[in-house]
C-alpha cells in the first residue's frame, strides 16, 4: 500500500484463502475494503454485508438475507476479528484474478486491465469479466437512468417477471461515450452504517426508484412500502470528466391544450444536495465529513487510473 495510510486510518491486514491479494480494512467499515497486488497497487475491492437481515421475497413474504438466488456472487465467510460473526463478501478486481498474486507483478510488467466480478471460491475459474464498452454488454444487462457524474446504470436481468430474492448485486454504469466509468453493489434490506465510517450506504425505496431505475422495468415486489435497496459506488474515473454527463435527448415541443398553468413543485433540495448523487456519504456532520468522502472516492480514482485509463 502506497502512502495512503494518512488516508486510512486504523487500517490493520487480513487475508481468506478464497481471495487473491492483500485485503485491507479499516475498523468499523465494511462497505470499502481494498486490495492491492504483491507490488502495492491497487487491484480490487471489497465490501461485507450482515447475515442477519431480513427481506421479502416475490409474494411479498418474509425471508432471511442474502438470499440463496445471489450465491454467488455473494459468498459465505467469517470475520477473523470478530469471532462467531458471520458475514456475506462481494469481490471486484481490476486486473485479472490469476495476476494479482502473480510474481510478474513485482517486476513493474504491464498485466492488463478490466474489471472481474467474483463468482466463487476460486476467482481465477470463478469470475463474471465485465466489458470496458457498454456495446459488447450481452442481453441480460438491462438499461436503467442516466444519472450526471454516474452513467447510465445498467442492472443484471432485471425484469418485471424477475423474483425479488432473485436480484443481482452489481450494476454498472457507463459513461456519454459508452465505456466503463463505474459500478456498484446493490442489495435488498437494511444495513446499518458504522458510526466510525465516513462513508455510508445509498438507501433506495419505491418513491426514488426513479433516479436509477427505469421503473417500467421493475417487479411489482420492489414496489413493497417496506422494500429498500442499499448499496454503494465505486467510480472508476473522475466523476467530474466532462463525459460523465448525460446526453440531452431533444423532444419536439408540443403545443399546450389548456390555458391553466401547470403546478409548481419545489424540490427540497438542490442538485449538489441530492441525495442519490451524494448518497455515499453520511449526513452527519456533513461540511466535517465532505472532505473525506471525496478523498476516498478520489483515491480509488486515482489508484485505478494506472489499470483502467478509460
Amino acid at each position: 500500500m502506497k502512502n495512503n495510510d494518512n488516508l486510512y486510518i486504523n487500517i490493520f491486514f487480513f487475508a481468506a484463502n478464497q481471495y487473491h491479494g492483500f485485503l485491507y480494512r479499516r475498523l468499523g467499515d465494511t462497505k470499502d475494503i481494498p486490495i492491492y497486488d504483491l507490488n502495492g497497487w491497487i487491484a480490487g475491492i471489497q465490501a461485507m454485508i450482515p447475515a442477519y437481515m431480513k427481506g421479502y421475497n416475490s409474494l411479498n413474504e418474509s425471508i432471511a438475507l442474502p438470499p440463496y438466488d445471489i450465491m454467488p456472487p455473494l459468498i459465505y465467510g467469517r470475520d477473523p476479528h470478530e469471532p462467531g460473526r458471520t458475514f456475506y463478501t462481494i469481490t471486484a478486481y481490476f486486473k485479472h484474478p490469476q495476476l494479482v498474486c502473480n510474481p510478474i507483478a513485482k517486476h513493474h510488467i504491464q498485466t492488463g486491465k478490466g474489471l472481474y466480478i467474483q463468482t466463487g471460491l476460486d476467482p481465477i475459474v470463478n469470475h463474471m469479466s465485465i466489458p470496458l464498452e457498454s456495446k459488447q454488454l450481452g442481453p441480460m444487462w438491462v438499461q436503467g437512468t442516466c444519472v450526471p457524474r454516474m452513467g447510465t446504470h445498467y442492472f443484471y436481468n432485471l425484469s418485471r417477471s424477475l423474483p425479488c430474492e432473485k436480484i443481482y448485486p452489481v450494476f454498472l454504469m457507463y459513461d456519454s461515450e459508452g465505456k466503463l466509468g463505474a459500478f456498484g453493489w446493490s442489495f435488498q434490506g437494511f444495513a446499518l452504517d458504522s458510526s466510525q465510517s465516513d462513508l455510508s450506504w445509498f438507501k433506495l425505496r419505491p418513491e426514488t426508484y426513479q433516479f436509477t431505475f427505469d421503473t417500467s422495468k421493475l417487479p411489482p415486489c420492489m414496489f413493497n412500502e417496506n422494500f429498500q435497496v442499499f448499496g454503494i459506488h465505486i467510480w472508476l474515473k473522475d466523476p467530474n470528466s466532462d463525459t460523465m454527463l448525460c446526453k440531452i435527448i431533444q423532444r419536439p415541443q408540443q403545443r399546450p391544450t389548456s390555458t391553466r398553468k401547470p403546478d409548481k413543485i419545489t424540490y427540497k433540495t438542490g442538485y449538489r444536495d441530492n441525495h442519490i448523487i451524494n448518497a455515499d456519504r453520511n449526513t452527519d456532520n456533513v461540511s466535517s465529513r465532505n472532505t473525506l468522502h471525496y478523498t476516498l472516492i478520489v483515491l480509488i480514482i486515482l489508484s485505478c487510473y494506472h489499470i483502467l485509463q478509460l
